[in-house]
């Protein structure tokens, strides 16, 4: 019997000795992984600083748009076909159309992105929200649609 004992805590000895290796060996493995993460949650925290204000700056000039575009639709429907401020409004409908295709655009384009595609979309997203804020900045009353439909006069 005494015999069959010494297997037995040999065999548990090198489970033992085994277990432990295991242990060793994941801390650098649970420092590797809490390294990607700390990595990864840097990378979205960037990523969503600077994503965020892009969208809100597209999404509020998408609604500006829209409720300028409306206001000119109405504007349009009162007008009588003889009305001289009718080529004029017709021009800022156009332009706000065109505007508005921009901008829904480059929403559609930068939707979906990610943290690892932002790259690829973030200058385009810059540069189409600074555009369309400058050309709302210029469209104060009509008067940059008037100052292209009546020749710089």
């Amino acid at each position: 019997m005494h015999l069959g004992v010494l297997p037995a805590v040999a065999l548990a000895g090198l489970f033992a000795a085994s277990c432990g290796n295991g242990n060793q060996q994941s801390a650098p493995d649970e420092q590797a992984i809490a390294k990607q993460q700390a990595k990864a949650d840097s990378t979205r925290k960037a990523f969503e600083a600077d994503y965020r204000p892009v969208m809100n700056d597209l999404a509020a000039l998408r609604d500006s748009i829209n409720a300028k575009l409306a206001t000119v639709k109405a504007d349009l429907a009162k007008m009588k076909p003889g009305d001289k401020r009718l080529v004029q409004k017709e021009a800022l409908k156009a332009e706000v159309i065109s505007e508005q295709t921009l901008v829904n655009d480059a929403i559609a384009k930068i939707e979906d992105a990610t943290e690892s595609t932002w790259g690829d979309f973030r200058e385009e997203a810059h540069a189409a929200a600074q555009q369309a804020k400058n050309w709302w900045a210029g469209l104060q009353d009509d008067k940059a649609i008037v100052t292209k439909v009546n020749g710089g006069r």
